[in-house]
């Protein structure tokens, strides 16, 4: 295993058919998020796994050869089936389109988890420029009769990465949450509004997934989120006591008014337990009002709330919205305002490496590194090559991707 453990990185196995027949022609390269103008040549000892309908195999692909050819009986196989393999895999243009058929007219013929490796393995390939994203969105479009939680918890992962490169465009982000929300839609209807007293954890996650993605514009969610607001402004008490009420009322939250938000912030202060706490700390900071996210984090310099509190203010605000971000490192711009919050030493230097990786506009980047210099300069260079990442993505991808987004990739299900 000295291959592994003796060079960074890991690999990009590309399967290729030949032809009709059934031999296969595997190659290797080492995967990078960002292409590379000279890669280094590295390879693996690589366990390929596959099965097919007659049943699994396996077999060794060994390092330093330019290809591996194998024979393997079967119309429809799959290739690390169980998603274990420490590897990426792409596909000739052809087995993409199989698979793509198989996922839209057998979804269940392919396991779950071979489906979330497929959704995650061609949005990072397209990512990165080894497959094109109209490929991508052929697969993730499969979404749309998709209710199992592992594959929504994988492309969730990926949509939460795309609102996050595209915040800078506001027309794409609309196009992002419409085309989610589309896909969503049957998840919402499988799973509904409400939590049910003994589910597994896997149904209360994807009911999250769905209220988070699906509800924005949903006519339902919005009167059930409104009935329950109403309800709390008659008791003038704003408490959220469950996850997936505080999701459900996030988007109406938007919406409410400057004082209701001042007595949701004071209801805040008067809470105990920190579960609660919590789940309404993730309530407020849904605000995308720049007089409200101001002021909340302006309190954050008194004494009632804990530092993972603070934390967890902080980064709701500038991972939900742009406006909130853009607060955010305003306020860290001044060093009052971070001696009077008083992070530790240990947490800011945490707190804006995470925000390099939400930080995609040019302005907002440089305050960003002038506040690492100044206050975590052994962060300096990591977070300079998140920036740099980020906007490596933009320029590469955010046209290709918003354009996909307006005019969604159609499949032909013709074989």
């Amino acid at each position: 295993f000295s291959s592994w453990s003796n060079q960074p990185g890991a690999p990009l196995v590309t399967v290729t058919r030949v032809g009709t027949t059934n031999e296969y022609l595997f190659t290797q390269e080492r995967f990078f998020t960002d292409p590379q103008e000279t890669a280094p040549s590295q390879s693996w000892w690589i366990p390929i796994t596959y099965s097919t309908s007659s049943g699994d195999g396996i077999f060794w692909m060994p390092p330093g050869v330019s290809g591996v050819s194998y024979e393997i009986d079967g119309e429809q196989i799959l290739f690390d089936p169980e998603s274990t393999g420490y590897y990426r895999i792409n596909y000739d243009p052809q087995t993409w389109t199989n698979l793509i058929y198989e996922l839209y007219e057998n979804t269940d013929s392919i396991p779950r988890l071979s489906r979330s490796r497929l959704i995650d393995d061609s949005m990072q390939l397209a990512h990165a420029g080894k497959l094109d994203y109209g490929t991508a969105f052929k697969v993730i479009d499969y979404l749309q009769e998709e209710t199992e939680f592992i594959p929504w918890a994988t492309a969730a992962s990926n949509f939460e990465y795309l609102h996050r490169m595209l915040r800078h465009d506001e027309e794409a982000l609309q196009d992002l949450e419409s085309y989610v929300a589309q896909l969503a839609e049957k998840l919402l209807v499988e799973y509904g509004l409400d939590s049910v007293k003994g589910e597994s954890a896997d149904a209360h996650d994807a009911r999250m997934i769905a209220l988070r993605w699906a509800c924005k514009n949903n006519q339902q969610c919005r009167e059930a989120a409104s009935k329950r607001i109403e309800t709390m402004r008659k008791r003038s008490s704003f408490a959220i006591n469950s996850k997936s009420d505080q999701q459900l009322v996030c988007n109406e939250l938007r919406r409410t008014n400057y004082g209701e938000y001042a007595t949701m912030v004071e209801n805040l202060r008067s809470m105990h337990d920190q579960r609660t706490r919590s789940i309404m700390i993730d309530a407020i900071t849904c605000a995308e009002d720049k007089t409200v996210i101001n002021d909340l984090l302006v309190s954050l310099s008194s004494n009632d709330f804990k530092e993972i509190e603070k934390l967890q203010i902080i980064q709701n605000m500038f991972k939900n919205s742009n406006v909130g971000l853009n607060t955010v490192v305003e306020l860290l711009s001044e060093t009052e305002y971070l001696s009077n919050i008083n992070l530790s030493n240990r947490n800011l230097p945490k707190l804006l490496q995470t925000l390099a990786d939400y930080v995609v506009e040019p302005a907002a980047a440089t305050k960003l590194i002038t506040i690492v210099q100044r206050e975590a300069p052994t962060q300096l260079l990591a977070v300079q090559a998140k920036l740099r990442a980020n906007q490596s993505w933009i320029q590469r991808n955010a046209a290709i991707v918003s354009s996909m987004l307006k005019n969604p990739a159609q499949v032909d299900l013709q074989q």
